[in-house]
C-alpha cells in the first residue's frame, strides 16, 4: 500500500465557528499528521 500526504488550508471568518471545527477536527484526529495556526493580524488575530 503507498502513503498518501495532504495539505489542507482552512479559514475561517466565523470566530463563533472555532470550537465545532477543533471538535471535527479532533474527531478525524487519526487521519491528521500536524496543525498549524497561523494568526491573520489584520483580521484581529493578535
Amino acid at each position: 500500500m503507498e502513503t498518501r500526504v495532504a495539505l489542507i488550508g482552512i479559514i475561517v471568518e466565523d470566530m463563533e465557528a472555532v470550537e465545532r471545527l477543533n471538535s471535527l477536527l479532533h474527531d478525524y484526529n487519526q487521519y491528521i499528521i500536524g496543525r498549524m495556526g497561523l494568526p491573520y493580524i489584520w483580521f484581529g488575530g493578535l
